[in-house]
């Protein structure tokens, strides 16, 4: 354990080193002036002596990247994929993965230490009552078995997913197992019947099946006057005053639905967990009305979800607000079988409006006066209990959201003509 911990020290001590050098490096970038605007940069790159310059700086980045990567997982037996380093995104997710070499390096020390105390603590235990037990026999313990790391939550992105690696998989609880299969996905559910009588449950696997039952209703669908009067516009009452339902019954499940029935506006949000699952799966929802906020525990009530909450999100008389929803929309017909009909995405009303930052905190900073901690951006959301912080955060996303919608449609309504023509309703 002490040659663990001793290793993963050396290596943070020598990552830190070549951080400071690529500090440097860029410093150095920077006084030198080589990078023109974005616009401009392909023309000054046909110029040899540019380009030689560049390529220098980005031969010396690319050095220091590996060598973090060696003090990183020094005795790494996998071979390095092949990096374009002219590609950012590429580079990002190298560099994304070589954190999570180093985190996993840590998270392995933890582990060991934990379990040698444990075997120590029952070897002194075995030896109080006389069992002469050796420390060597004692129980192996396994990651699964431990216990969330304490005191975390004011941890760095990214750390609160790793240091969760050795959590039990929640996957393995659901009622239904999860088709990793290539084939089409299958849209059609039981519980889509009751909102949709007229439509014959079509044949698992045929093309109808494989096609969004409610195409024909989207492209019919209309909005009442209500949904596009920006006259009223309803400030959040503030979160102290705002009651909140963690859900995590079939029966208050059901309380939940009722209550929202009727409701003309609903925020909705979803915290996904992704981190090594081929196709991740959601683990939170979050639902907040004018008046008060839900807290959906979707890991324990996976299959009842959609059957509980279809009659709402394919009512269209009620508006259903997101913001940048286009991954929440492929996650509740994934995972629930959840169809939105009649959906208000801010995200989009920002791009329309030319807001200079698409981002919910954004909004929540402008209209709200809320700064937004992301924190737990990269939180493990299949954590329970769920620490109040992340209560709150999980919260936040959705508790400000109307307000932010109705503030976004008046903006929209005094564009008048200058919206663009394939948005206006």
């Amino acid at each position: 354990v002490d040659q663990c911990f001793e290793s993963v020290f050396l290596s943070m001590k020598a990552l830190e080193e070549v951080i400071r050098e690529a500090q440097k490096l860029t410093e150095a970038a920077a006084k030198t002036q080589i990078s023109p605007h974005a616009a401009d940069y392909h023309y000054y790159k046909s110029f040899p002596e540019y380009k030689a310059r560049v390529d220098e700086v980005q031969k010396s980045i690319q050095n220091t990247l590996l060598s973090c990567q060696a003090a990183v997982a020094p005795k790494s037996s996998k071979a390095s994929p092949a990096v374009d380093w002219e590609d950012a995104n590429e580079v990002r997710e190298w560099v994304g993965f070589a954190l999570d070499d180093c985190m996993e390096g840590v998270d392995a020390a933890i582990d060991l230490h934990r379990k040698a105390v444990r075997q120590q603590a029952h070897a002194e235990e075995s030896a109080t009552d006389g069992m002469g037990a050796a420390a060597d026999a004692a129980p192996q313990v396994l990651p699964s078995q431990l216990g969330p790391v304490s005191n975390i939550g004011g941890a760095p992105k990214g750390l609160l997913r790793n240091l969760q690696a050795g959590r039990s998989r929640p996957q393995e609880a659901f009622g239904l197992p999860v088709d990793n299969s290539p084939k089409p996905f299958q849209h059609w559910a039981p519980h889509l019947a009751s909102i949709l009588p007229s439509t014959a449950a079509p044949a698992h696997g045929t093309e109808q099946a494989s096609a969004n039952p409610f195409a024909p209703v989207l492209a019919q669908l209309t909005y009442a006057p209500s949904h596009l009067d920006a006259s009223a516009v309803c400030p959040p009452r503030p979160l102290e005053e705002t009651p909140i339902a963690w859900v995590d019954t079939p029966e208050a499940l059901t309380a939940m639905a009722s209550e929202l029935q009727g409701e003309q506006h609903i925020a909705v949000d979803l915290e996904h967990h992704s981190y090594r699952s081929f196709q991740g799966f959601t683990c939170l929802m979050q639902l907040s009305s004018r008046t008060k906020d839900y807290i959906v525990d979707t890991l324990a009530l996976r299959q009842q979800v959609g059957p509980a909450l279809i009659g709402i999100f394919a009512n269209p008389a009620t508006v259903k607000v997101l913001h940048g929803a286009d991954h929440d929309v492929l996650w509740l017909q994934r995972d629930f079988h959840l169809y939105l009909v009649n959906m208000f995405d801010t995200g989009q009303a920002t791009r329309v409006l030319s807001y200079p930052s698409n981002s919910l905190a954004f909004l929540l900073e402008q209209f709200c006066d809320v700064k937004a901690d992301k924190r737990f951006q990269l939180a493990d959301w299949r954590a329970r209990p769920l620490s109040p912080e992340m209560l709150d955060y999980a919260r936040g996303d959705t508790h400000y959201l109307l307000y932010c919608f109705d503030r976004l449609k008046q903006e929209l309504v005094n564009l008048g003509d200058q919206v663009p023509p394939s948005l206006q309703v």
